[in-house]
């Protein structure tokens, strides 16, 4: 019985030591997992930066591994949560991104049902911002037919300002303005 509880103090030890070691490593870095508000992410590493400038930020973005290890999270979610772990940080309206030209571009206010039938350009399947939309549309009463799609918001972004559909983006963290080809329209 010594001989194996001797084998298992030493093996809690060692365990002890690499913890402490893998510690050690890890206290200048951070790893963030960034999958909402991307338009952020320059404001929130100048912030790091200026009361950390010795840390190394490690940043995943667009597929992260679900096994990876990060030290914060940032998602979107339709819902405010407020956990142990996990804070609502920023809420945000969602607004309709639609083509100039739209029909509905000189209203000020859009009900949601009104795009029942309109070609939508949206994030893919998995995407927080695209399940949060897709659930909103059918609240409201349809399934949004979505004929471009893209994992990455920045082509999103140049999509509707082509004019190729409609879309729902959020206010804050998308930053993006009406302009000359896209207008922006409040959505209950």
């Amino acid at each position: 019985l010594l001989k194996h509880a001797t084998a298992i103090l030493n093996e809690l030890d060692d365990l002890r030591l690499e913890i402490q070691e893998t510690n050690k490593h890890r206290e200048n870095e951070v790893v963030l997992s960034m999958q909402a508000a991307s338009q952020l992410l320059p404001a929130i590493i100048s912030g790091l930066r200026k009361a950390h400038p010795q840390l190394k930020i490690s940043i995943t973005q667009e597929n992260p591994d679900q096994g990876a290890r990060w030290d914060v999270g940032i998602q979107a979610s339709r819902l405010s949560v407020q956990t142990n772990n996990s804070r609502t940080v920023l809420k945000e309206n969602i607004l309709l991104a639609l083509p100039s030209e739209h029909r509905l571009a000189g209203k000020e206010v859009v009900k949601l049902s009104e795009l029942a039938g309109e070609s939508f350009i949206g994030l893919q399947r998995g995407k927080p911002l695209r399940e949060i939309s897709d659930e909103y549309c059918i609240m409201a009463g349809f399934t949004p037919t979505v004929v471009l799609e893209s994992d990455n918001p920045a082509t999103i972004r140049d999509l509707l300002e082509l004019g190729l559909g409609v879309c729902l983006i959020p206010e804050i963290t998308w930053k993006v303005k009406s302009s000359e080809r896209m207008r922006l329209v409040r959505v209950v």
